[in-house]
This record gives structure tokens, sequence and C-alpha cells, in this order.
């Protein structure tokens, strides 16, 4: 078992999102179900903040948990100062929506070679750090407030014993936030 081949990554650009990274599991393509999208926080980068993680996840002693999963690094202009945090949220939010649930053929595809045919992710995960966590803690904000299926659940169940509704699209994310920025937006 030890000495079992593992599935490595490989890198890709993400054509429509400059400086973002993917790492594209090699494994059988009906075993990948999952899609894991890194954040970087203020002065960092897609690459430069998750450096000694990008090494490691390919690493003998690494989980094998890893083999099955795609890996997308953002990128975003971190000038806050600027009152970028709108704008980078939305380009987040397209990003996610152009990988999340079923990300474009193109990407699994160079040099007239496929990786793997269309498929659809199954689960989500969404890591950041810093900054980061505060545009991922906006964009999950923002598509509450826009769904208008949660909008009796949220205005009606202090009163009334109501089903949870069940999450769609990026609400079915798990987070993963690392020093995620406290202030700076007000999210509450």
């Amino acid at each position: 078992m030890a000495n079992e081949p593992r599935f490595l990554h490989i890198q890709s650009g993400i054509s429509d999102f400059e400086k973002s990274v993917a790492y594209l599991s090699s494994a059988n393509a009906k075993d990948i179900d999952r899609a894991i999208v890194f954040v970087h926080g203020f002065s960092g980068s897609a690459t430069s903040t998750w450096t000694d993680f990008l090494t490691l996840v390919d690493d003998k002693m690494t989980s094998r948990w890893w083999e099955t999963a795609d890996l997308f690094f953002f990128h975003y202009w971190w000038d806050s100062m600027f009152k970028r945090i709108p704008r980078n949220t939305n380009t987040l939010m397209r990003f996610i929506e152009y990988l999340f649930p079923k990300p474009p053929q193109e990407l699994f595809e160079a040099a007239e070679m496929s990786l793997r045919p269309q498929f659809e992710y199954k689960h989500l995960t969404l890591v950041a750090h810093s900054e980061g966590g505060l545009l991922v803690r906006k964009i999950i904000l923002d598509v509450a407030d826009a769904h208008h299926r949660l909008d009796k659940y949220l205005r009606d169940r202090m009163i009334t014993q109501m089903k949870e509704p069940d999450p769609e699209g990026i609400e079915v994310a798990e987070l993963r936030l690392f020093a995620p920025a406290l202030g700076g937006e007000s999210l509450t």
C-alpha cells in the first residue's frame, strides 16, 4: 500500500483569470468530485501565499485525499485602499461560477489532448487567508441575500417550524479560513 503510485496534479493556467492557477488531478475522472478554491490575502498572490502548500499536496507523506481533488488558486488585485473589495468579490464570484459545479472542458484540454471528459463537481471547499476570507464571506452573504427561495425561510423560520432549504451552488461550500480579516468591511 505504501508503494502504490500516487496520482499527481498537473499545473495549468486559467485563461479567463490572469495569474490564477489550476492543479488538476491525474486520478481517474470518475473518482474526481471535489474542487478546492484557494484565495490569498492582502499583499499575497495565487502562488506565493500557497507556495509551501503546493509542494506538499503531491508529497508521498501527504494524505491521499488530495489525489482526487482539483485545486484552483485564485488571484486578485489586493489594493483594498482603493475600495477594491466589491470588485474583487465580483471577480471571485465569477471565478467560482466558472469552475463550479461544471467546469469548462477547455480547462482540461491542451495540445489536442484531454485530461478528462466533461463532468460536474459534487463538493466545493473554499480556503482563504486574511483578506481572501473577507472576500469569501462576502460572496456567501451576497449569494444568500440574492436567492429569493431563501426569503420565506429567513423571514418565517422563527415563527413557523420549517425545513431548511437544500443548498445550491456555492451554498454547498465548506469553508476553511486562515487568519481571516475581521475588520475593513461591515458584513454583519
